[in-house]
């Protein structure tokens, strides 16, 4: 009987497989390599699948990708209009134990916005210093933790539970929305004039300095830094309240 499960294990093992990569399902992840890439320039990262982003200090235009040496080949960073693209094509991914995780170094300077759409998690080495940035996330999952010194920022959380946590400072307009289910905090991040539309049912922190516009839709609630503000305006619709802290 128990061969027989044996069997009937690798049956749905290699059926889950497509042809081109049956030898993926049954292939070892092999001992941790880094590999360099050269590119194409680019200023958005579209990061997909289950693979960790960090922001470093490295050669413009180059990036490292760290994991077992059987997986490198079908991790894919491809340019498109300006914009990276990085997805995991190795397909039987829930038939390993990825310890250590396949993570993406990425040169902080090349970055202007990110697109998240997969359960890795992004991080930065040094503190993101830009003009304006921007973050979308898509059905993310994953945690999102930066240090910025930037004039403006937008951080749009529009589906997914991915977190995303901010410090650092904002010389001028933090612009923040949550859409469904992702909680941010930025209560670690000054900004000298914060927007909030928290339509989720997560809660949202930040921390402004001279004026803070808040809307609430649904449940979620906005926490604020309790300092004297030159305006402070809500337009309030959902059971969310707006809190000081």
């Amino acid at each position: 009987m128990v061969n027989r499960w044996h069997i009937l294990f690798g049956v749905v093992l290699l059926a889950g497989c497509q042809q081109e990569q049956l030898d993926d399902c049954i292939t070892r992840a092999g001992q941790e390599r880094e590999e360099i890439r050269m590119l194409e320039s680019f200023t958005t990262v579209d990061l997909n699948d289950r693979i960790d982003l960090v922001l470093e200090e490295r050669s413009s235009h180059t990036i490292s990708i760290t994991a077992g040496r059987n997986l490198l080949d079908q991790v894919s960073t491809e340019v498109r209009d300006s914009v990276l693209y990085i997805t995991n094509g190795n397909r039987c991914n829930w038939v390993r134990s990825f310890k250590p995780r396949i993570t993406v170094g990425v040169s902080i300077a090349d970055v202007a916005k990110l697109i998240l759409r997969g359960t890795g998690n992004v991080t930065n080495s040094d503190t993101l210093v830009r003009d304006h940035f921007s973050i979308d996330q898509f059905n993310a999952q994953g945690t999102t933790t930066l240090t910025v010194d930037v004039n403006t920022l937008d951080v749009d959380l529009h589906t997914g539970a991915g977190d995303i946590k901010l410090y650092g400072r904002c010389d001028q307009v933090a612009n923040l929305y949550s859409g469904i289910m992702s909680p941010m905090d930025a209560s670690g991040m000054s900004a000298r004039f914060v927007n909030v539309n928290n339509s989720g049912v997560s809660d949202i922190r930040c921390w402004a300095t001279e004026g803070l516009t808040v809307q609430l839709r649904d449940v979620g609630d906005v926490y604020y830094r309790d300092v004297p503000l030159s305006f402070l305006e809500t337009d309030i619709t959902g059971s969310g309240e707006l809190i000081p802290y």
